[in-house]
């Protein structure tokens, strides 16, 4: 998930609902931030990891999370499944043999189908939350951010399942 804490773009304008709108022109781009998170049938789990840009995430950064943290985070809760799309990082047999022997199932969604997993509607939620035209730092934004995504609730994670046919 990538945020940039500026909000809109030129093309889109902000007012109050009782105003007109204005334009809004953000000649200055502040770099973004990444984040890379998991979720289960009841909770985001609490091991979200912030990219400040220009870095990128890279597999073998996506694998040490993955191996010091999600795979830990789900033997401890006994969860055996983990669902990943098709993105490059997500398909080395590096990862595959990881999870493999730590006991856990890889399912591939369909390649171009986002509406098949439940973290995407995670993600939206917590875009519209934390994108307020406000004055962030980054180190605030980033603990807004980390902060709602840790706040969703079971009935939400329940519900992000079966809005994306995972019941």
């Amino acid at each position: 998930m990538m945020y940039r804490p500026e909000g809109v773009g030129s093309v889109c304008g902000w007012a109050p609902s009782n105003a007109r709108a204005m334009q809004i022109d953000d000649v200055t781009k502040t770099p973004g931030i990444m984040f890379v998170a998991a979720m289960s049938t009841t909770e985001v789990l609490p091991i979200t990891m912030a990219v400040p840009q220009p870095v990128t995430i890279t597999g073998e950064m996506f694998e040490w999370w993955v191996e010091h943290f999600l795979i830990p985070d789900m033997i401890a809760k006994g969860k055996r499944f983990f669902v990943l799309d098709n993105a490059r990082l997500h398909r080395k047999n590096v990862l595959r043999a990881l999870l493999a022997a730590a006991g856990l199932e890889v399912w591939f969604l369909p390649k171009y189908s986002p509406w098949f997993m439940p973290m995407e509607k995670v993600f939206l939620n917590t875009h519209m939350r934390c994108n307020a035209r406000m004055a962030w730092t980054r180190a605030d934004f980033t603990r807004r951010v980390t902060d709602v995504l840790h706040g969703i609730g079971e009935a939400q994670c329940r519900g992000c399942f079966r809005v994306t046919g995972w019941d």
